[in-house]
């Protein structure tokens, strides 16, 4: 029977379950339970749900088997449409299982890995990862040390590795190159957009790199950026919370009640509201 789109419905499945976490992808949907459940459902068809090939979609909210032994305390998938869709789960091990399809190397898994039930993704094996994030064709680590590692397709510098030419991709991880490649730097928190990247440090300085057609690294310009840039206009506030939409940026100061964003006004490309 057809639903209004104005109905709120009861997801069954989920009806008594402890929720901490819920990722809207752009074809699929996630939810991670308080015991490190991960339930999935939407399309299926570049194996974002961690689901076999030959399943097109799943309906009705569904228990992720292929993740069943791990104990996750972070889903991330990527937000395009495009066919081109990856999902990294993290294990509360630190470890990461990365699953869907990727050309350009954002599966983290080398060069002939391209579409993939979830798989361990080896450097996590070897150098603990306490957050990820995904944007459209790209990927981040965050380690417990503080370091950032990124994967994937590097067009608009959204890697950013300056030695890696715009146009390139990087099929494992490699460590992120500018101010934040300094061991001395730690990183607290990540963000993705489509094309776009977005860090804070332990010292509460916000970086970002990558597109930036639509003025949404915050920096005043609208060139891409291939290594992470300090934003100056934001500097000396303690960022508490950073988000970013495709083409958009969002950042928060716990202290204070406006949010920042970062878009497209060629007069204020970075205001407060």
């Amino acid at each position: 029977r057809q639903i209004s789109r104005t109905t709120t419905l009861v997801v069954e499945e989920l009806r008594h379950q402890e929720v901490v976490q819920i990722e809207a992808a752009g074809v699929a949907s996630f939810v991670v339970g308080s015991r490190g459940q991960v339930w999935a459902f939407g399309s299926n068809r570049s194996m974002e749900l961690g689901g076999r090939k030959e399943v097109a979609q799943i309906a009705s909210a569904q228990r992720m088997k292929s993740v069943r032994d791990v104990h996750v305390v972070q889903v991330s998938s990527a937000n395009s449409t495009s066919g081109q869709s990856h999902t990294l789960v993290l294990g509360a091990n630190g470890e990461v299982h990365s699953f869907g399809a990727s050309n350009c190397g954002a599966l983290g898994q080398g060069p002939d890995v391209k579409q993939s039930a979830p798989l361990l993704l080896r450097f996590s094996a070897q150098v603990p990862v306490k957050m990820v994030a995904t944007g459209a064709r790209h990927s981040l680590l965050l380690t417990d040390t503080g370091r950032l590692f990124a994967m994937g397709d590097n067009t608009h510098g959204q890697l950013g590795m300056e030695s890696r030419v715009a146009g390139s991709f990087v099929d494992t991880p490699r460590s992120v190159e500018g101010p934040l490649g300094d061991e001395e730097v730690q990183v607290k928190l990540i963000a993705a957009g489509d094309s776009f990247t977005m860090a804070v440090t332990e010292e509460d300085q916000l970086f970002t790199w990558g597109a930036n057609a639509n003025g949404q690294l915050g920096l005043g310009k609208l060139q891409d950026q291939l290594v992470p840039q300090p934003v100056p206009q934001l500097s000396g506030l303690r960022i508490g919370a950073i988000a970013c939409g495709a083409c958009h940026a969002l950042a928060r100061d716990p202290h204070s009640e406006p949010f920042f964003a970062c878009m497209r006004d060629p007069h204020h490309p970075c205001f407060g509201w």
